[in-house]
């Protein structure tokens, strides 16, 4: 499996299910793998023959600021679903940590995988 990866990626997001939570952007952070369709930039070493991870980070940050959501497991079904769509890739693993809200607690948060990760 050949992958890219983006870690501690900070995006806003209006995201909870408490009013309290839903008064505008709160910080999230993600951490992504995303898994290659092919391994041809292996080979050609072009940025066409790839995913651009550059470009992955700025899908993310603009659809968690885009939509609002109650649950994190909803937002990341929807960065999934538009990772999919944009990149055409065939496994995602997706980390959204909400930091600040259990006392004691550095984050909460999701962990999520979609796809195959063998079969690319």
């Amino acid at each position: 499996m050949q992958m890219i990866f983006v870690q501690g990626l900070r995006v806003a997001s209006t995201i909870g299910v408490f009013p309290e939570e839903r008064f505008g952007p709160q910080e999230l952070i993600v951490d992504l793998e995303v898994g290659l369709p092919h391994r041809s930039a292996l080979h050609s070493d072009r940025l066409a023959d790839t995913v651009d991870y550059a470009a992955v980070a700025d899908l993310v940050r603009r659809e968690a600021l885009a939509h609002s959501f109650q649950l994190l497991e909803r937002l990341g079904q929807h960065l999934n679903d538009e990772l999919t769509r944009a990149f055409d890739v065939p496994w995602v693993r997706i980390r959204i940590t909400k930091p600040g809200m259990v006392p004691g607690a550095d984050g909460v948060g999701v962990l999520l995988e979609f796809g195959n990760r063998h079969g690319a």
